[in-house]
């Protein structure tokens, strides 16, 4: 519970992974907890798509939606997505996930317009931070009915 005088993003934070069993649902709110303990104000929710088939990928990938452009100025911000790398970082020490790159994209939840990428390829580096690709195409703003949300 935050107060009135503790700085709050303006909305909520949603989470997301498109691949539920390498990232898992129970992975998500482990990471939910971790940021709503940062005091940020905002309430995070995950949400995720069962998956059919194979869905093979070499990396690990998390979507973090974020209410607006003007969201990645604030300080806030910054200490949200310090939790998240670090999160990310503890990943590689798991079993059968060391040598996966971990990706995290950040979204303009008002637009569906990604805002920038952080790439990290091993537990130790800094990781990569990358604009967002020009040629890509936005994702819808409002999520399909097939995701989970809680």
């Amino acid at each position: 519970m935050t107060d009135e005088s503790t700085p709050r993003l303006s909305s909520n934070v949603l989470l997301e992974t498109n691949n539920p069993l390498d990232v898992t649902p129970e992975d998500l709110e482990d990471l939910a907890v971790l940021l709503e303990a940062t005091k940020s104000g905002s309430s995070v929710e995950i949400g995720y798509e069962d998956q059919y088939g194979a869905g093979v990928t070499g990396h690990e990938i998390l979507l973090f939606w974020i209410p607006n452009a003007e969201a990645l100025r604030d300080g806030l911000y910054v200490a949200l997505i310090t939790t998240t790398v670090g999160w990310l970082r503890e990943r590689f020490k798991r079993k059968h996930r060391e040598r996966r790159t971990k990706i995290l994209t950040v979204f303009d939840a008002s637009t569906g317009e990604p805002l920038e990428t952080w790439v990290l390829t091993d537990s130790e580096s800094e990781p990569v931070v990358r604009a967002p690709d020009p040629l890509r195409r936005p994702l819808p703003t409002r999520r399909p009915r097939g995701k989970h949300r809680k």
